[in-house]
């Protein structure tokens, strides 16, 4: 899923039709992060916002946002 640490947005997760999206989330990683190492756990790997965010909030896209901080 990851752009190959290009810049810009990725989605994450898409709800399966657009009318069910009830908005959008964009997640921005701090200056020293990167827009997927910053929402993953170091030990186990799951990227919270790909892995357990969809599940609570199925109709939402969600996104995250990659710069070059």
């Amino acid at each position: 899923m990851e752009n190959d640490h290009g810049y810009g947005v990725t989605v994450l997760h898409e709800p399966s039709h657009s009318v069910e999206i009830l908005y959008d989330l964009v997640a921005v990683h701090d200056l020293n992060g990167t827009g997927f190492e910053t929402w993953t756990h170091k030990q186990n790997g799951m990227m919270w916002l790909k892995d357990l965010l969809p599940k609570e909030l199925p109709n939402v896209r969600i996104m995250t946002y990659e710069s070059d901080a």
